[in-house]
Formats: C-alpha cells, sequence, structure tokens
C-alpha cells in the first residue's frame, strides 16, 4: 500500500500537484495558510534508490564511502587548518548575510592532510518577509525567504555521495566548471531540497552541495565558486 501511494503522487505530473491555492503563473497562492505543506508531503514520500548521473553514484550509505583514509587514521582538524588546505571552501557565492552554524561544521585530516570539510550556513529571511506574504502583498517566491547550504568537499578514491534529500527522479546529469555532475533539482523553483554534486577526477574531489528552499542556479552558482 505504501509503495502504491508513493508511486501515484511521484506519477502525478506538476500541474496537476497542487490544484488548491494555486495563483497566477501556475504557482501557489503563498499567502494562503499551509500552502507549503502538500508539496512537503510529497517530496518525502517520491522514492530515493541508488543510482548513477554524471557518473556519480548517489544514495550509497555513508559506509560505502572510498575514503581515502586508512582505518583510525581520520582525525578532527582545526578550522585554520582546512581553511588553508585545497579543500577549503570559499563562500563568495552565497547569499549576503550568509551565517556559518558551527555545530553541523566539521573538517577531518588522515596522516596530516584535511580528507574532509563540511560547513552548514544558514541563509536569513528580509524582514517581515513572513507578514508580507501572509498578507498576500508579496509572493514566497519573490521575496529572500531565508533557507540553508550544507557543502561537503572530500577525497574519494571514486565518486560516490550518499545524504542528499532530493527524490531520485529530480536528478539529471550536467557540467559544473567543466566537471562531471548530478544536478538534483527542487520540487518547485526555489523551494525545497535541491544538490548539486561535482567529481574532479585530477584531484578525486568530491564537492556536494545541498540546499533547502534555494534557487538551483544560485546552487549551481556556490558549486563553480568552490571549484575555482
Amino acid at each position: 500500500m505504501a509503495f502504491t501511494v508513493t508511486r501515484d503522487a511521484r506519477d502525478t505530473q506538476p500541474t496537476a500537484r497542487a490544484q488548491e491555492g494555486v495563483a497566477q503563473e501556475g504557482r501557489p497562492n503563498t499567502s494562503s495558510q499551509g500552502w507549503a505543506i502538500p508539496f512537503r508531503v510529497q517530496e518525502a514520500a517520491w522514492p530515493r534508490y541508488a543510482q548513477t548521473v554524471g557518473g556519480i553514484r548517489l544514495f550509497a550509505g555513508t559506509d560505502d564511502f572510498a575514503s581515502t583514509c586508512k582505518p583510525g587514521e581520520a582525525q578532527y582538524a582545526g578550522e585554520a587548518v582546512a581553511d588553508a588546505s585545497p579543500l577549503a571552501i570559499r563562500t563568495a557565492a552565497l547569499p549576503r548575510g550568509a551565517t556559518l552554524d558551527s555545530a553541523f561544521s566539521e573538517s577531518v585530516q588522515c596522516a596530516g592532510v584535511v580528507t574532509l570539510i563540511e560547513r552548514f550556513f544558514l541563509i536569513p529571511s528580509e524582514p517581515g518577509v513572513h507578514e508580507r506574504v501572509a498578507a498576500g502583498t508579496a509572493s514566497w517566491f519573490d521575496v529572500e525567504h531565508g533557507g540553508f547550504y550544507w557543502i561537503t568537499r572530500m577525497r574519494l578514491r571514486e565518486p560516490v555521495w550518499g545524504g542528499a534529500e532530493v527524490p531520485s527522479d529530480q536528478w539529471t546529469a550536467g557540467t559544473v566548471a567543466g566537471h562531471s555532475a548530478a544536478i538534483g533539482n527542487p520540487i518547485l523553483p526555489g523551494f525545497g531540497y535541491s544538490a548539486v554534486a561535482v567529481w574532479d577526477e585530477n584531484s578525486g574531489v568530491l564537492t556536494a552541495v545541498r540546499a533547502n528552499d534555494r534557487p538551483i542556479q544560485e546552487v549551481l552558482n556556490v558549486a563553480a565558486e568552490l571549484l575555482k
């Protein structure tokens, strides 16, 4: 029964997913209370399965990562050490006001070489935006509504990545800065989970950018900035 419901939700055409509360241009009426709930539910229900997109194996468990570390070799690396490494995460392409959340950020080194860096950034919304959206004077899609970025860069023996929240059917192959990439599109433009994973075969570095409620072009720009 659960599979049938999930399959039916996945196969529903986008134009038929939200007939209730739809505004002009086919977008949801964001002044309607709870407008986002059906989309969040659908996004969570659509299946995630192992697949290879753009040469990158997706949705393998973290135990399946082809880490370059030997057993027992990994140690936490200080922020200064991580920021001085080739894996350093540059944030010039992030939206203005992006704030690092250190609780979800870490760095790992093996035999003195930084092999993984993760950084979590919160994106603030405009002041008073929720009141404007609720009053119908602005659409959620046309204002800075906030969100987050979770960026991971790691040295691997082969391109494999797990942990993305994007449903499997929303992934497409592409390129970022000349490198093979897997691009996970959000359920609606700028709404829901999205991700970009890029493999640099020359350096053996996988760059993964997860985002929530951000435009996919912005996510691509962030990924490209990291590869400069």
